[in-house]
């Protein structure tokens, strides 16, 4: 699915898991990355995204689902592990970021 940005010149492209990102391939490093629009970078395109710059410069093979949502809050971070959980999916690393600024 390829998602337009607000301003109609960016798109994003997730895959079957629900993640910004290609779909996995089977032999690469599995990681998925949830956080906060620092993570996403909605205003970007999906290239030069943090987690894309760092799927480049590693010398393996390598595989990243993108799950940021803006303003992202410990709930929707416990949700989208759930939905992980109860979709089966198997990831070598999961790295969580949520802003400090967002604590409540």
């Amino acid at each position: 699915v390829t998602r337009s940005g607000s301003d109609g010149k960016l798109s994003a492209v997730t895959n079957g898991r629900g993640a910004r990102g290609e779909w996995p391939q089977k032999q690469a490093l599995q990681v998925a990355m949830i956080g906060s629009s620092i993570l996403g970078a909605y205003e970007m395109p999906s290239e030069k995204t943090w987690p894309e710059i760092l799927k480049k410069n590693f010398n393996l093979p390598l595989h990243i689902d993108n799950y940021a949502v803006g303003y992202m809050k410990y709930g929707t971070a416990l949700e989208i592990l759930e939905s992980i959980k109860n979709q089966n999916l198997h990831y070598d690393i999961i790295v969580i970021q949520l802003a400090a600024d967002r604590l409540v």
